[in-house]
């Protein structure tokens, strides 16, 4: 099977004006200075509270950065919707990038204009001026890139400040039309990490632990995650979330997942340590990295999985982390 998301991909390069030390979770580095630049660089009303700006439905800081507007038109900000973007940062987990040195982060976008990303690009250029993590490190934003399916085209450069030709993009994405058993694997760097939703077997809010992960934990999450994107970002006003591929009722997967088997599980716990330059004070979250195996009657999910492969998947997946790999046993 082969369908297209609506996926842009960018490389930002850097150079360090001083020695950077990044930690394990090195999206949060940027996040923070990010969002305080981005505001600083769309806002034009000046209001303290963006809850009550009149036009939160088209502010880029808002749609990129905070959540969306619900399809209808309400300006009530969520606390479940997915964010469209990704900063993939696990390159630069617990590495020190020395004076003069260069660095990189990955860039995605999910269902905004590539136009959007000229924003993020400014961010970030001014992050680098205002400095990351607690000590305030500063850093250069000297090019980005734009990543197609046959290259590379250079969208910025540090002495040429102004935009070149910034294009949407649908990736190609391909995966099985059927399979009985996949095998996926997660990276120590993009650990997974998932929170209970209700108080059934848990406090909401509270991250699950790798004893207590369940296949239909994870291919729910996958659905959820690929619908929320999809109703917010792609969904034109009152018309029903169309997706690229053929799919169930959200209900009917939710019975299927529970039939799905989970087996062959190598997981293990990893503490990440989020710091926050807002409450000054560091965060451990508990998610987890290893392998393990579904078994089952997979069709039915099988774009899900293979579209949260490459958009994430769990908290903090827009600092990077719930990144996995899928091979297909039979």
């Amino acid at each position: 099977m082969i369908f297209w998301v609506p996926v842009s991909e960018f490389i930002l390069e850097f150079v360090s004006r001083e020695e950077i030390r990044f930690p394990g979770m090195a999206g949060s580095s940027f996040r923070g200075v990010f969002g305080h630049c981005l505001r600083k660089e769309c806002c034009v009303t000046g209001q303290q509270e963006c809850s009550r700006c009149q036009i939160l439905g088209v502010c880029p800081y808002n749609i990129i950065f905070e959540r969306a507007v619900p399809a209808d038109g309400d300006t009530v900000i969520r606390d479940d919707t997915a964010k469209p973007y990704i900063f993939e940062t696990v390159n630069l987990s617990n590495q020190t990038s020395g004076i003069g040195e260069r660095f990189s982060i990955r860039v995605k976008l999910f269902g905004v204009e590539s136009s959007y990303m000229k924003y993020i690009i400014n961010a970030m250029a001014a992050a680098g001026k205002r400095g990351v993590g607690a000590d305030r490190r500063h850093f250069r934003l000297v090019r980005a890139v734009q990543v197609y399916a046959n290259g590379l085209t250079t969208v910025y450069r540090e002495k040429e400040p102004r935009f070149f030709d910034l294009r949407d993009f649908f990736m190609r994405l391909e995966c099985p039309d059927s399979a009985g058993e996949i095998q996926v694997i997660i990276p120590e760097n993009m650990a997974l990490i998932l929170k209970q939703r209700h108080s059934c077997g848990g406090k909401r809010g509270v991250a699950i632990l790798p004893e207590d992960f369940t296949a239909r934990k994870f291919l729910t999450t996958a659905v959820r995650r690929t619908l929320s994107l999809y109703e917010h970002y792609r969904q034109k006003k009152k018309t029903p979330v169309m997706l690229p591929f053929r799919t169930l009722p959200e209900e009917r997967l939710r019975e299927l997942a529970s039939g799905i088997e989970l087996c062959d599980a190598a997981i293990f716990p990893r503490i990440c340590t989020r710091y926050s330059n807002r409450s000054c004070q560091k965060t451990s979250l508990t998610g987890f990295y290893g392998s393990f195996t579904l078994r089952g009657d997979l069709t039915p999910f099988l774009p899900y999985i293979w579209f949260c492969a490459v958009c994430h998947l769990g908290s903090y997946s827009i600092m990077g982390l719930g990144g996995y790999a899928v091979r297909v046993i039979r």
